[in-house]
């Protein structure tokens, strides 16, 4: 095989990127609790980009895929097709970023398993789960996965980063004689801990029995109690709007200073971005341009103090390459001081996706099923949608004061958040 740096790099004169992506996985897939599929694949890309510096003083790039059947002809011909469309783009300079060689391997217990063995245990393990009266595991999908993402530049930066991860896709459902009910899991993580997977699987068999006998809900307004996967999705479409890149293209809705949380009476909420979570999928070592990542705090005692993003549009507002983040994919939240939820409010358990609009200040979504709290009476309920204000919420929530962490989502923080006065319709 030729060396495709080495034609790139006497080509490229003004600058390159190599950004070569390799996962080995064992894969099992059942339907109805029979093994349908056994396979192991292995996949391999590498794409270029290059740069062209041009005569007004604006930067263009270009960027093609390698494939295993190139020979170095095709390459070059490929190449020079790249070097010419790339000079037809004109975007703001900036540096590309600078470092030497590094190879980081992410933490997991995975390292020097059998994929194919560890995806027998997984299986047996999601079949271990408690399984209640009526029901099953319709289908099962189960990948364990090693990937590797090397990054070479033309200022001499070169890094490779190795991750392991299994991911569980399952089906659990609850049928009778009248009718079936689904709910959907997936599960991520970077670790094996089969005890873990048997509970997690566990918890979604008692819930889809839940939605199955649950109630219509009510309309009413109410307390509703988020979890980490909502509380997730909630503060990373905030910190999003905290990004470089949103601030350089003038589409972000917060600036350094805003307070999110104007007229507080509820705990503080404080978020940073971080490049790793304990069992985080999305943990990393540095991001797909080179860049080493560095944890943010970008919200705190509900301010805005800090920006975070790419190299690129970090440049392009005035951060120095030095000080730039990275594209970070983990979040943490300090815990609050709610020491347990009481007195009457809705606890979310599965939602088709919370919706969170900073434009038209709004915060909701369906919620395919819920437990209605009242003392000590519990009462799933189901057929419901949330609303509200989202500048009402932020300055009142409550935040438990313990503290999860949850790979899956790539959280860390308070196990539940408590939104105050939300409309149920």
């Amino acid at each position: 095989m030729f060396d495709v740096e080495k034609i790139v790099k006497a080509n490229a004169k003004d600058g390159y990127k190599i950004v070569d992506k390799a996962s080995v996985s064992h894969e099992l897939f059942f339907v109805g609790g029979k093994t349908e599929t056994v396979r192991a694949t292995e996949t391999e890309e590498t794409k270029v980009t290059v740069y062209v510096n041009n005569e007004d003083g604006t930067l263009g790039d270009s960027t093609f895929p390698v494939y295993a059947s190139m020979d170095e002809n095709a390459l070059k011909v490929a190449l020079n097709k790249a070097l010419s469309r790339a000079k037809l783009v004109h975007n703001k300079p900036y540096a590309l970023v600078e470092g030497g060689k590094e190879v980081v391997e992410l933490p997991s217990n995975l390292k020097g398993l059998d994929g194919k063995d560890v995806a027998k245990q997984v299986a047996k393990a999601v079949f271990d789960a408690e399984m209640v009266k009526g029901g099953s595991i319709n289908a099962l999908e189960i990948f364990v996965t090693e990937s590797k993402l090397r990054v070479r530049l033309s200022t001499g930066l070169d890094k490779t980063q190795i991750k392991r991860k299994i991911s569980i896709e399952a089906i659990p459902t609850h049928t009778d004689e009248k009718e079936s009910v689904e709910l959907y899991e997936w599960y991520e993580v970077t670790s094996l801990n089969l005890e873990d997977i048997t509970r997690e699987i566990s918890e979604k068999m008692r819930a889809v029995k839940d939605r199955h006998e649950a109630v219509k809900g009510t309309p009413q307004t109410i307390d509703v109690a988020l979890r980490p996967e909502e509380i997730m999705s909630l503060v990373e479409t905030l910190t999003d709007e905290l990004s470089y890149g949103a601030k350089y293209m003038e589409s972000n809705a917060y600036e350094v200073g805003d307070n999110l949380q104007e007229g507080r009476t509820g705990d503080p909420l404080t978020i940073a971005e971080k490049a790793q979570v304990e069992g985080g999928s999305d943990s990393a070592a540095f991001d797909a341009d080179g860049t080493a990542l560095k944890d943010r705090v970008v919200v705190k005692d509900g301010k805005a103090v800090a920006l975070w993003g790419t190299s690129r549009y970090g440049q392009y507002i005035g951060v120095k390459p030095e000080d730039v983040t990275g594209d970070l994919g983990c979040l943490s939240v300090e815990s609050g001081s709610l020491e347990k939820l009481d007195g009457r409010y809705l606890e979310c358990a599965s939602m088709s996706g919370i919706q969170v609009d900073v434009y038209n200040d709004y915060i909701g979504g369906e919620i395919r099923l819920a437990y209605l709290h009242e003392g000590d009476k519990v009462t799933p309920v189901t057929g419901i949608s949330m609303s509200a204000k989202l500048s009402e919420v932020l300055p009142t929530l409550r935040l438990t004061n313990d503290k999860v962490v949850r790979g899956a989502f790539n959280y860390e923080g308070p196990s539940r958040m408590l939104l105050k006065n939300v409309q149920i319709v």
